[in-house]
């Protein structure tokens, strides 16, 4: 069922709704005075963890990842949530995100949300000020979205926010334990023991290589003097000496690479983004 069927019917519901207090008498309601205002009002409280705005997911879907987000705002009183839209609108993805958060998502207190743009391609990890931005850090929000980016480089939407919801469940498992993640012990992070085993490794071939080449010249001595390379008879020098003009040397700044996983801010709100292109 799509999701223009699926609305088509929830607006059936909700006008077959607005008949039942003329169709049912006024004890049968209940204890509430106006129980469609109350039902629509707690609709509208309801925090919204998956906001499929794009269309990008099946309504079974939606469910599951609704399920998982809410149980892990259960176990760490963490809003973790995802958002997408088919256009900024002229905003920056950072900007659109907090004003998601602040004014259409009902997401109170702490929130990590991850928001995409189908119209550039844009993302943003945003964590809230204070606890979340704490457990998601700014390596950590970049740990993250490396999980997620090949899945959403290859339109697997639902598999990128199923697994945006596990990394967020094991930063959080983290720090419930008392452990946080920090920037030295991100999972799958190389350790500098790797880096020095690898350097090791590269010393020990290239001295083999050398010492290769080395026992190679084993004619060729230091010289002072160019005689060597004349051949007898061929001239003859009545005055010969040496002289040093001058050196040129040119040097070119070496550029830096930017990080993968994309520019790392905070704005008007407060709270940390990451951002960038998928």
């Amino acid at each position: 069922m799509n999701k223009r069927v699926l609305s088509g019917l929830c607006a059936l519901i909700l006008g077959l709704a607005l008949l039942l207090p003329f169709a049912v008498p006024a004890f049968a309601t209940g204890s509430s005075d106006d129980p469609i205002a109350d039902a629509v009002s707690e609709y509208m409280s309801t925090p919204v963890v998956v906001g499929d705005y794009a269309d990008l997911l099946t309504p079974a879907e939606e469910t599951v990842l609704r399920g998982t987000y809410a149980s892990l705002k259960e176990l760490y009183n963490v809003n973790v949530a995802v958002a997408t839209v088919q256009t900024l609108n002229g905003r920056t993805v950072e900007n659109a995100v907090e004003s998601y958060v602040a004014n259409e998502s009902n997401l109170d207190g702490s929130t990590v949300i991850l928001y995409i743009s189908m119209e550039d391609r844009d993302f943003d990890i945003f964590a809230t000020i204070g606890r979340a931005e704490n457990i998601f850090f700014d390596k950590g929000r970049e740990y993250i979205f490396r999980q997620v980016k090949p899945l959403l480089s290859s339109g697997d939407y639902y598999e990128a926010f199923k697994r945006f919801g596990e990394c967020c469940q094991d930063f959080l498992a983290r720090d419930a334990a008392g452990d946080p993640y920090t920037a030295r012990d991100l999972p799958n992070e190389k350790s500098p023991v790797c880096f020095l085993i690898a350097i090791g490794a590269g010393l020990l071939i290239g001295t083999i290589i050398m010492n290769k080449y080395k026992s190679e010249l084993k004619t060729v001595r230091r010289r002072n003097e160019a005689t060597s390379y004349v051949r007898q008879g061929s001239m003859q020098i009545t005055m010969a000496n040496e002289m040093f003009l001058y050196s040129n040397v040119s040097k070119v700044r070496r550029q830096t690479e930017s990080s993968s996983g994309g520019s790392h801010s905070s704005h008007t709100s407060g709270g940390g983004h990451t951002s960038g292109k998928f």
